[in-house]
């Protein structure tokens, strides 16, 4: 792999703002909140690469953890080490195993799909680590899926129902919500009872 080719992404102007992802930001609330379709590959010049096909986004993840560590151990390795690790950083952010939703679901897909367990074995990244300036070789892609994520509207109640990404929308969706369901349930009510005193009289 080219290291050049990675790292450049990273190099424009507009892209020195210091930012850290948020808890929210994993492989399951991608699928969940987003629509987005994994692909989980076996390429790791394909690792995070977004794809946009049929109005469906589609993001390749490199799950294959006993690899990269392998060739920690080997001398000269064509893949180098610094790279291995920030590839094991990005699944850590992706997948973490300290949230339970994200290890319930991952161990959902690892038989169907083939999927390496030791991903659920990797630590946990600290909070300076989750900043975009620690990826160095990933962080140009990394930026497109995180834009690509908050760039989603929820669609039909339950992408909103599931949407925390942004509280204050949120809760402004639902009070209006339940305003506009009030206003129904009370409008039927008075339609009924204005019925009903029509029938008696």
């Amino acid at each position: 792999m080219a290291n050049g080719s990675l790292a450049s992404q990273n190099s424009c102007a507009s892209c020195n703002s210091v930012w850290a992802f948020s808890k929210s930001f994993n492989a399951r609330q991608l699928t969940r909140l987003a629509g987005f379709d994994i692909i989980w590959t076996s390429n790791l010049l394909d690792h995070l690469l977004i794809q946009d096909e049929d109005e469906k986004l589609k993001v390749h993840v490199f799950h294959h953890v006993k690899v990269l560590e392998n060739h920690l151990t080997i001398k000269n390795s064509i893949i180098p080490p610094e790279l291995i690790l920030e590839t094991m950083d990005t699944l850590a952010l992706m997948i973490p195993r300290a949230d339970r939703r994200v290890r319930k679901w991952y161990r959902q897909l690892q038989r169907p799909y083939v999927l390496d367990p030791s991903v659920l074995s990797l630590e946990y990244l600290k909070s300076e680590n989750r900043r975009i300036d620690h990826f160095v070789f990933w962080g140009g892609r990394l930026r497109k899926l995180k834009r690509a994520f908050d760039d989603h509207e929820p669609h039909g109640p339950l992408q909103w129902w599931r949407d925390d990404r942004k509280p204050v929308q949120w809760w402004t969706f639902w009070v209006a919500a339940l305003v506009l369901a009030l206003t129904i349930i009370f409008g039927f009510t008075q339609s009924v009872t204005a019925i009903l005193q029509l029938m008696k009289s």
